[in-house]
């Protein structure tokens, strides 16, 4: 739990520092960045895996909350810090089978990693709504594809997500697995809503610099690109793109998917700082060139 001070780890990044520290120990943190006040925390720092969160048990929750815990101390002990943006997920809303979920409908649960989210959705409103650190809740949809300015992309070991893993299917001729194909949608598979990284990093700025505009203390908002998308129409997206078919195995419905999870995102839009501009036809691109 130390902390590795390093300058410009990205090219490019003029005037960028990273600090590499676990985000549980808040005294180093603060430590590291004296010398950069803090005026505004991006919290991304959460775990992402579902079956994880089954596998884990309380280890998993627990885990999360002294990771919330260390931000929003963090936060108040920052005496310039304006805002914490965290990172929730559509999976807070459960299994709706009908429509689009919209930032008030009925948060349901249905995993441990989703109760989760809940959990420290209520824990950041609850301590920072007595501060002045305002608070932007965004429940990102399945983040997909590449920034290649960059060439970051999400990695995961071992990867769990389905397009990373489409992908490598069709370029490294290896089966895709599938978890349920009784899902109740038009095919069977369980159907999405993606959203490109790089529309996705839009969105947290525009909703922060938002926030603050406007005087708002506490904001949510859904993160997507409102456009479905079963899981075999991905794959079939991506044997368009590559030129290639994919081997498909399906396995059982892993515990806590729901059949869908489709967003409406106008919120974000009418508030005026955020449009999806990216397909899932440029996310699959942007992973295969």
């Amino acid at each position: 739990m130390g902390v590795d001070l390093q300058e410009s780890l990205f090219p490019g990044a003029e005037g960028y520092h990273h600090v590499k520290s676990d985000v549980r120990n808040p005294r180093n943190i603060l430590q590291a960045t004296s010398d950069f006040p803090i005026s505004g925390i991006f919290h991304l720092a959460t775990s992402s895996s579902m079956p994880e969160s089954y596998n884990a048990g309380e280890a998993y929750l627990d885990l999360e909350r002294e990771k919330n815990e260390s931000v929003a101390e963090i936060a108040r002990a920052s005496d310039k810090c304006q805002f914490v943006a965290f990172s929730s997920s559509c999976s807070v809303y459960g299994n709706v089978l009908d429509g689009e979920v919209v930032e008030t409908t009925e948060v349901s649960p249905i995993s441990p990693y989703a109760k989760g989210k809940v959990h420290a959705e209520h824990f950041f409103r609850r301590e920072l709504g007595r501060t002045g650190v305002r608070l932007a809740i965004f429940r990102f949809f399945n983040v997909v594809g590449r920034d290649p300015s960059s060439g970051l992309r999400e990695h995961h070991v071992p990867e769990t997500h389905l397009l990373p893993n489409a992908v490598t299917a069709a370029t490294d001729g290896k089966h895709l697995e599938i978890f349920g194909n009784d899902f109740e949608t038009t095919d069977g598979t369980a159907v999405r809503d993606f959203v490109d990284v790089r529309d996705l990093v839009i969105g947290l700025v525009g909703g922060c610099e938002f926030l603050l505009e406007s005087g708002r203390q506490i904001e949510t908002w859904n993160l997507s690109s409102n456009q479905t998308h079963s899981v075999l129409e991905v794959v079939n997206k991506v044997e368009i793109a590559t030129g290639k078919k994919i081997a498909i195995k399906f396995l059982e419905k892993r515990k806590g998917d729901p059949a869908r999870a489709v967003a409406n995102c106008e919120k974000a839009r009418k508030d005026g700082f955020w449009k999806p501009r990216y397909s899932l036809e440029d996310s699959i691109a942007s992973l295969v060139t």
